[in-house]
């Protein structure tokens, strides 16, 4: 045991030493301002000249001032910039922070004449723009709101809301008048509701209610979204069809090559839960497809009645546009799953269906023929046979046969395929790049790579654009990676390496008709991407981001291993101090969250990483003086019952006990965290423990049994309120794991709240929490009123206006003053930092 203990700490010291020596320039530790600064990279799409890249970049949470647009990502302050691919010239051709909004999603026309992307602007919605190269000018294009959750796909290529069908044309999915997707508002749009009901209350001229139903059936849903072409050049809108979409839902639209013809998706509103089944955290409403025409006279859609829970990624339209093949729904217990096929000029419907081989997956090969990942034997023989992908074809009835096996030749059955062509296939799989023909042979295309073959990085394509012979792949072995251009010719291969912009640059995406690649990477002194084509070997410099927290160091960061409470093997990351000295013990705070497992140190990077502007980046607290403490804590799967609450500790106390082993953590200097699921961790744990002198639970629930019945503030104010049950689902379904509503097993719903043993805490606990969680903030409620109660320590920061993170500057300075004075006052000041051992 002692010779383990011995190695282990040698493997310490030698990453310290490494991490040290990488870090000697640093200058400080992260501060808040400096996680307000953090820019962020957005999408990068190169014109189909290869002229220019259009690249959205978003400013710093501290250079603008609107902070609602939380399930945006950061959007809604983007700007869009222009960078010459042959010069080097950088334009802004959007200015989102002189109207406080953001430019997002940019797309090329085909001609690349036209730049088309979505907005903010006004606030009220998110809107579409296009931006023409001839005279640089910027408009909107049709007056709607654009659904931003809308997938609407045309060949390779998918779009949030819109995608172009030709140089002139674009088509879009928008609201209603005065409606908001719930991806654009939904963290917003209590505040919207509830000051107009208060109004209307305060005038007392209309009534200021909303009613709710239960067990009258589903309600009816008034919420559509509208399909429309869009011709730029005529500035004419031209409405297509309404398609029906509940609350959380996304509607759908694949385009067919020919640009005329459209498969459409619309969600059904959301059924009462069934009493007698159990929930499932994640379960998606009933959809159905139906096929439309993008003309100027368009009709109704034609569903295809046979077919529900259709998506995007399982409806297929052949390469002549001619049929569509959909994937069925794998049924409950069914040992079968067929492909519906749909032929576009008669409308008739044939379910191939090959007996007790459930088909996985698909793509068409060609017109007439496909290939299809299929389980023969049944969903009990996964993996003898193999998951193999065989080739089907149609004959001039319509009819399937069943060709051959394509991949049974490979070494393992390749998990996806890549289409090369007519007659082959591309698969990686067993550290390889294979090429398969129709009549199955296999010819190894990169056995002369010096290192294990990864990955096909991906491609991009623009609508009915030619695909290519070269394809880009990824060697990687341990930390080295290297990169190759591919020649997919069997008989005569061909391996080029790739040169890097910098040895940390990863692969964006390849785009063959530029023959360039978009590289982009995190370094030490900040975040770039480059454009490198491959043609003339030039390469442009397209962003450069957080240069300005280069004097900033990286985390000093430990993996560490011990045994859990069970004797399971398990790890944990540590992230020590800016000026950790070995010799000293620190005041540690262990940050919590429930079922995590990590397997290697990188594991955790948004609330690790110098270039995170998440508002609870833990790196100021190293500048601070203090050690961050992320264990494992194993739990069992979700979706079946279980108690969290009794196993979420057994991965805590030893990971502490081995940090004060190894002589790093003050024992008497203890304090513990989580958000979230992290914040439930966190109020179970300091009902378990006094060994923590102080706590911090964030957005945490504490009571299961008044959270699974509490409204989601988000829809609180809404009459879809029934539709926003997540926490049912969650609590039953989810990582809850109670597995049942509290009627029917309330015993396990009380073991498994913190908020029933109150009376055992002694630790000072700060809470943190917005009105606008979807966590209830009454969460929080309880337990400080328990707390209260008893007159024990506790502080309850509400922050009004904020949802399940905290995003206003102003408020996420004024949570972190309150963190660092808790801590600082329960286990020591940065001074008292360094107590000898």
């Amino acid at each position: 045991m002692i010779g383990r203990h011995i190695a282990h700490a040698l493997v310490i010291w030698i990453v310290l030493f490494q991490s040290s020596a990488k870090d000697a320039k640093a200058k400080r530790g992260m501060t808040v301002d400096d996680v307000l600064s953090i820019e962020n990279l957005g999408s990068i799409v190169l014109s189909p000249d290869g002229d220019w890249a259009a690249v959205a970049i978003q400013r710093s949470k501290r250079d603008t001032g609107f902070f609602c647009r939380t399930r945006l990502g950061g959007d809604d302050r983007a700007d869009i910039w222009l960078v010459s691919l042959s010069t080097g010239e950088r334009r802004r051709i959007t200015n989102g922070a002189a109207n406080n909004c953001g430019y997002w999603s940019p797309s090329w026309s085909a001609d690349g004449e036209k730049l088309a992307m979505l907005s903010s602007e006004g606030n009220d919605n998110a809107h579409l723009f296009v931006w023409t190269r001839r005279d640089s000018s910027l408009a909107r294009v049709d007056k709607g709101g654009v659904h931003v959750g809308a997938a609407v796909s045309m060949g390779p290529t998918t779009g949030f809301g819109y995608t172009w069908v030709d140089n002139n044309t674009l088509v879009a999915v928008f609201v209603p008048p005065g409606a908001r997707p719930f991806d654009f508002g939904g963290d917003q749009e209590s505040q919207v509701l509830a000051s107009r009901a208060w109004k209307a209350m305060e005038q007392g001229l209309e009534p200021s209610v909303s009613i709710l139903d239960s067990g009258a059936g589903a309600r009816k849903s008034n919420n559509v979204a509208i399909v429309k072409t869009i011709n730029i050049v005529q500035r004419q809108s031209t409405h297509i069809t309404d398609l029906a979409m509940s609350e959380l839902s996304a509607p759908q639209v694949s385009i067919a090559p020919d640009g005329v013809h459209a498969v459409v998706f619309e969600t059904s509103p959301s059924l009462p839960p069934a009493p007698a089944s159990r929930m499932k955290f994640g379960e998606t409403n009933a959809t159905r497809a139906g096929i439309i025409k993008l003309t100027a006279n368009p009709s109704a859609p034609r569903w295809i009645e046979a077919f529900d829970h259709a998506t995007l990624d399982s409806v297929l339209w052949s390469p002549d546009g001619k049929r569509l093949a959909a994937l069925e729904p794998m049924a409950t217990g069914s040992a079968d799953r067929g492909i519906f096929l749909i032929d576009l000029d008669s409308g008739a419907v044939r379910r191939v269906l090959l007996p007790n081989s459930p088909i996985q997956q698909f793509m068409w090969l060609d017109a007439k023929r496909l290939v299809a990942q299929i389980s023969v034997g049944g969903m009990d023989a996964v993996h003898t046979p193999r998951n193999d992908w065989w080739l089907l074809s149609l004959d001039v009835d319509g009819k399937c046969i069943v060709e051959s096996n394509l991949t049974q030749s490979l070494p393992e059955a390749p998990a996806s395929l890549t289409i090369s062509g007519s007659e082959s296939i591309l698969a990686v799989v067993a550290d390889a790049l294979w090429h398969v023909d129709t009549r199955g042979a296999a010819v190894n295309l990169t056995k002369q790579m010096e290192l294990p073959v990864r990955a096909i990085c991906p491609r991009q394509l623009y609508p009915n654009g030619a695909t290519s012979a070269e394809l880009l792949v990824k060697s990687a072995d341990g930390a080295k990676t290297l990169y190759y251009m591919v020649t997919a010719v069997p008989r005569a291969p061909s391996n080029k390496p790739v040169q890097v912009p910098s040895t940390s640059a990863s692969v964006d995406a390849y785009w063959p008709s530029n023959h360039t690649i978009v590289f982009n990477a995190t370094e030490e002194n900040g975040v770039f991407a480059w454009a490198h084509n491959l043609s003339n070997g030039k390469v442009t410099r397209l962003a450069a981001l957080n240069e300005h927290v280069a004097e900033v160091t990286s985390p000093k960061k430990m993996f560490i291993d011990y045994n859990g409470v069970d004797g399971a093997a398990l790890h944990a990351i540590v992230l020590l101090p800016t000026d950790y000295e070995a010799g000293k013990r620190y005041p540690v705070l262990t940050w919590v969250y429930a079922g995590t497992v990590f397997r290697n140190i990188d594991a955790e990077k948004v609330i690790t990483s110098k270039f995170s502007d998440n508002s609870l980046n833990l790196l100021p607290l190293l500048a601070r003086g203090y050690v961050v403490l992320m264990p494992s804590m194993p739990l069992a799967p979700e979706g079946k019952a279980s108690d969290p609450m009794i196993d979420l500790p057994k991965g805590v106390l030893p990971a502490v006990d081995r940090l004060i082993e190894l002589g790093i953590a003050d024992p008497d200097r203890l304090a513990v965290g989580g958000h979230s699921y992290g914040g439930y961790s966190t109020y179970s744990m300091i009902t378990y423990t006094n060994r923590f002198k102080a706590a911090i639970a964030a957005a945490g629930a504490s009571n299961l049994v008044s959270s699974f019945g509490t409204f989601d503030a988000r829809f609180r104010y809404g009459d879809s309120t029934n539709e926003g049950i997540s926490r049912m689902r969650w609590i039953e379904g989810g990582q809850g794991r109670m597995g049942a509503p509290p009627e029917e097993d309330l015993a396990r719903y009380l073991r498994n709240s913190p908020i029933n043993y109150t009376d055992r805490v002694q630790t000072p606990l700060l809470i943190i929490q917005g009105d606008l969680d979807f966590v209830p903030i009454s969460q929080g409620e309880e337990f400080y009123s328990s707390l209260y109660r008893q007159g024990k320590r506790a502080r309850f920061l509400r922050y009004f206006g904020e949802s399940h993170s905290i995003e206003s500057p102003a408020n996420t300075k004024h949570m972190w003053n309150e963190i660092f004075n808790w801590l600082d006052t329960y286990i020591g000041p940065r001074a008292a930092a360094g107590v000898k051992k």
